[in-house]
């Protein structure tokens, strides 16, 4: 998983029209258990899920996510990410040498 350049938040992109239509196609909805997850102390997860759906009702099988990438319990894995994410940024401001 490649982190996302920091030219992807900059209001040229946050402006583009397309972005409008996708999210007026989004629904959230609040799963209850999740929320019963998250305020569990023995527990803290912060589950998301996305399920696709198409024009013609077919979709996607639903993806749970319990511990993203950065929760406590993926430290191992998320750091490396991290430190990624750090370096492609701050190569925006600073050359290689720096």
């Amino acid at each position: 998983m490649a982190a996302w350049p920091l030219s992807d938040y900059e209001d040229s992109v946050a402006k583009d029209q397309h972005i409008d239509i996708l999210r007026a196609k989004m629904e959230c909805v609040e799963d209850p258990e999740f929320t019963k997850d998250y305020h569990d102390p023995e527990k803290r997860s912060i589950a998301n899920a996305l399920t696709v759906e198409f024009n013609d009702g077919s979709k996607f099988d639903e993806v749970v996510v319990e511990y993203p990438i950065g929760h406590k319990r993926r430290r191992e894995e998320g750091i490396p990410l991290l430190v990624e994410k750090f370096k492609l940024n701050l190569a925006w401001r600073f050359p290689a040498k720096e």
